[in-house]
């Protein structure tokens, strides 16, 4: 695939690539009329919002980049540029963004790249779609022939993603390379057997990776909600008694009932692993449906987590490992791991993803030491390699759970030490929940422990906050408002405990920062057993 792309990137193109869609349908424009009528609501900027490029970042690149400095290495404003996402959202009006296209459409078949990412098939693929949604949501422009030319070159991108099939990567990239190429051939081709033929790849293929617990096998809530809005937009252009509909309506149906396990209030889900909160998106999915949640506890074998609703809590356990295992590119090491929400306001938080750029930052919010999972203190259970690359993992393994009366209680164990074995127990009654944390060494060495919670408060607003030899006592509001916390850590086990409360930080959406306070507490099991205690309670 790469040697490909080089030759593209050299030659251009339309010098090379071998072409078999050649001509629209005639009834493509009633199609695309369709696919509009279908689309109630307005097409999301799936990669614009999430980046945290905003108008004026994309108004200065397309005046010449004045007055912007770019944020990371892979130069986030380009890539966007490249979907072409910009198009659909009112940045742009109509009437610009035809003008825009006339000027790119003139030389884009023959053209070399101007970058590594424009002709990268995942990005091909979500131009493709920008495209065919502008292509249903915009007015026609002055030149009626504009409109066609454009159709005309999602031929040519169909056929380029049909040529650069991601199948190394897999994942969601190969799905969104055979949902673009699916979606094209529904609204342009003439070619009822080419249709047909694209649409059940693309099944296949969706079916293949999705989980039987309903889960996509890369375990990210937000990358498993648009994979779940592309399924749904197939599926409104199908016939409702075709095969393919058919698998796609109960594809769909589970993977909705696996992200609603992770819903964590109205428009927000629990962000694990590369994952963050997108409004839009959750919007769409649900419909504005009222969240009303219902005490219960739910253990997801395939996915590897327990999902527990108890009052006012809703709780979040990571039982699992890396997924999938051949290619975890989006995978944290967040065994262990516990997302806590009260009342739909987050109170323990994931660190979320700040960006994907390959650096040490990167690096640390992937480990297992920026997560709220119990670990030791100078390894990592799981060996990142890279951005998007993982060697030897952890895994956690669950023990049991059980939901009596007015208390649910779950535990799993931790199997990625050689010289300790880790524990976390869970327990939730009305008011107040308890996470017991067990380091139980193996071994003549004595390892050190890592307990390290991240919680959605800003240190400066903290009432109550003292570090005692063997205790950390805080008292703390979220910054949404509502119920404030009483929190305790206790250590027993430790021999010279090492204790803190210092600033911190976490990602809810891509590329921004927001306040969080972290509690962390380090030292060497003492004899064989190490012990954490992290008691919160809701007070008025």
């Amino acid at each position: 695939m790469r040697s490909r792309q080089v030759r593209i990137g050299l030659l251009g193109v339309d010098r090379v690539l071998p072409r078999s869609r050649h001509e629209l349908a005639s009834d493509w424009e009633q199609r695309i009329d369709r696919f509009s009528a279908n689309r109630v609501s307005p097409p999301l900027r799936p990669w614009g919002d999430v980046a945290g490029l905003r108008f004026r970042g994309n108004a200065a690149w397309l005046a010449g980049n004045s007055g912007r400095t770019m944020q990371h290495k892979r130069d986030l404003a380009r890539l966007e540029l490249h979907y072409h996402d910009f198009m659909k959202q009112g940045i742009m009006e109509p009437s610009e963004a035809w003008e825009f296209l006339s000027g790119y459409l003139s030389e884009h078949r023959n053209r070399a790249a101007d970058s590594t990412n424009e002709w990268h098939p995942y990005s091909v693929s979500n131009r493709l779609a920008s495209w065919l949604e502008f292509l249903a949501h915009a007015p026609s422009p002055d030149e009626a022939e504009l409109r066609e030319t454009l159709a005309n070159e999602c031929l040519l991108l169909a056929d380029f993603v049909t040529w650069l099939l991601e199948r190394d990567i897999e994942a969601n990239h190969l799905l969104k390379n055979l949902w673009s190429i699916a979606l094209c051939d529904l609204l342009l081709s003439p070619d009822e057997k080419r249709i047909e033929s694209s649409v059940r790849a693309y099944v296949a293929e969706l079916e293949r990776q999705v989980l039987p617990d309903g889960g996509h096998y890369e375990l990210s809530p937000m990358y498993h909600a648009k994979l779940l809005l592309d399924a749904r937009s197939i599926e409104t252009l199908l016939d409702e008694s075709d095969e393919s509909a058919r698998s796609l309506r109960k594809i769909a149906g589970k993977a909705a009932s696996w992200l609603e396990s992770f819903r964590m209030s109205e428009d927000a889900w629990a962000n694990v692993n590369d994952s963050w909160t997108v409004p839009e998106l959750a919007k769409r999915i649900w419909n504005d449906d009222t969240w009303k949640p219902v005490s219960g506890l739910k253990h997801l074998e395939n996915s590897g987590f327990v999902r527990g609703t108890m009052s006012d809590w809703n709780w979040l356990f990571d039982v699992g490992g890396v997924s999938p295992s051949f290619n975890p590119g989006h995978s944290h090491s967040d065994a262990l791991s516990i997302v806590l929400y009260h009342g739909g306001t987050p109170v323990i938080v994931d660190p979320g993803v700040l960006h994907y750029s390959p650096n040490d930052e990167r690096q640390f919010l992937k480990s297992c030491h920026a997560h709220n999972g119990p670990c030791t203190r100078y390894s990592d259970h799981t060996e990142f390699i890279g951005t998007f690359r993982v060697g030897s993992s952890g895994k956690a393994k669950f023990e049991e759970m059980s939901f009596e009366g007015d208390e649910q209680r779950a535990s799993a164990t931790l199997d990625g030490y050689r010289e300790v074995n880790v524990r976390r127990d869970v327990m939730f009654r009305y008011e107040r929940a308890k996470i017991t944390d067990t380091w139980r060494s193996n071994g003549e060495e004595k390892p050190a422990i890592w307990s390290r919670f991240l919680w959605n408060a800003v240190l400066s607003d903290v009432e109550d906050c003292r570090v005692e030899a063997n205790r950390i006592v805080l008292r703390f509001s979220p910054p949404e408002g509502g119920k404030q916390f009483e929190l305790e850590v206790r250590v027993s086990g430790v021999s010279d405990p090492r204790l803190g409360v210092q600033e911190s930080f976490f990602s809810d959406e891509f590329g921004k920062k927001l306040s969080g306070v972290e509690t962390i507490v380090t030292g060497n099991v003492r004899d064989e057993m190490a012990q954490v205690f992290t008691m919160i309670r809701g007070v008025d």
